[in-house]
C-alpha cells in the first residue's frame, strides 16, 4: 500500500465520519423539537368566549343574508330600469303617433272647414 492509497483511505474515512455526524446531529435536533401546543379546550356554554363565538356566527350569517338580499334587489332594480326605459320608449312613440294623428286631423279640418273639438 502506497502513501497515496493511505491518504485516500483516511480522507474517505473522515468524509464518512463527517456525513455520519451531520445525519446524527439532524436526527437529534429533530427528536428534541418541542411538541406542538395542545388544542384549545372548548369553552363552557355560558362563558364569555362561547357567547362571543355565537355572536360572531350570527353576525356572519346576517352579513351573508344581507349580501344575498342586496344582490336580489340589485337584479330587481336593473329589471325595473329596463322596464322604465322600454315604457319611456313606447310613450315617446305614442306621442309621435299622436302628433302625426293631430297634424293629419288639423289638415283635414282645415281642408273641410269643420272642427270637432268644440
Amino acid at each position: 500500500m502506497s502513501s497515496n492509497d493511505l491518504t485516500l483511505i483516511v480522507a474517505l474515512a473522515l468524509f464518512a465520519a463527517l456525513c455520519l455526524g451531520m445525519i446524527l446531529g439532524w436526527l437529534i435536533v429533530r427528536m428534541n423539537r418541542p411538541a406542538p401546543p395542545p388544542p384549545e379546550p372548548e369553552p363552557d356554554e355560558g362563558s364569555l368566549l362561547a357567547r362571543v363565538r355565537e355572536a360572531e356566527a350570527v353576525r356572519n350569517q346576517a352579513a351573508l343574508e344581507l349580501e344575498t338580499a342586496q344582490e336580489a334587489h340589485q337584479r330587481i332594480l336593473v329589471q325595473k330600469d329596463a322596464e322604465i326605459a322600454a315604457t319611456m320608449e313606447a310613450l315617446g312613440e305614442a306621442r309621435r303617433d299622436l302628433e302625426g294623428w293631430r297634424s293629419a286631423y288639423e289638415a283635414l279640418a282645415e281642408k273641410t272647414g269643420t272642427r270637432l273639438d268644440g
